[in-house]
């Protein structure tokens, strides 16, 4: 379709085998190289157009889907959509509505930063050998978040204590930021029952209890 393609494979062999497919024309720069440390900002702004986005198309390592998310969501300065290929379950905990026991601070933090969908299912049997689990692929599309920097830590510090003990209830669990009266009334103020848990209240009650909290 005369995409530009930055790929990275951290495998030698793979990556070899994905350098056959370069032409003189270089479309497609194939990287053997860890995603993690790869400098993306240099390599994606030299790979496209001035003024222009890139996508992130890839099958995630299963045991580093976490952390590659969190590094890319962020960088809606250099990309509109992450398309991703991950462990169903995972996928589940990715895209899962608020009141759902898949809910959780990862789920928030992706909201926070994007509006993830989950696209389909992708059976086992798709795959040789058959891993034991199913895949499914996850679209997130990439937004402004509604804080930045300081404010934005200290969301996410509220939203990591709250889920650290997730069976308890907001005025337990945040008893060591905030006083639990403070707590049941900032719940209050934004609908909330005052014995809430953190898995009941979505992005923007958390957004709302946030900013009653410190104001």
């Amino acid at each position: 379709t005369g995409a530009r393609v930055v790929a990275v494979e951290k495998d030698h062999v793979l990556a070899q085998a994905l350098e056959r497919l370069q032409t003189s024309t270089q479309q497609l720069k194939v990287f053997c190289h860890d995603i993690m440390t790869f400098p993306l900002k240099e390599e994606i702004s030299l790979a496209t157009q001035e003024g222009r986005k890139a996508k992130v198309i890839a099958n995630l390592p299963y045991h580093l889907t976490t952390p590659i998310l969190t590094q890319l969501s962020p960088l809606q300065e250099l990309f509109t959509s992450l398309t991703v290929m991950v462990q169903e379950e995972v996928a589940r905990r990715l895209t899962a509505q608020p009141g759902t026991s898949d809910y959780s601070s990862l789920t928030i933090f992706l909201r926070f930063y994007t509006y993830p969908h989950y696209a389909f299912t992708v059976s086992r049997n798709c795959f040789y050998p058959a891993p034991k689990v199913n895949s499914a692929v996850v679209v997130l599309k990439l937004r402004e978040p509604p804080l930045i920097g300081q404010e934005a830590e200290s969301f996410f510090e509220l939203t990591r204590t709250a889920f650290e003990h997730r069976r308890k209830m907001l005025r337990a669990s945040l008893k060591e930021l905030f006083s639990p009266q403070a707590i049941e009334k900032a719940l209050e103020e934004i609908g909330q029952n005052p014995l809430a848990r953190p898995e009941t209240l979505s992005l923007e009650q958390f957004l709302q209890l946030h900013a009653i909290l410190n104001h």
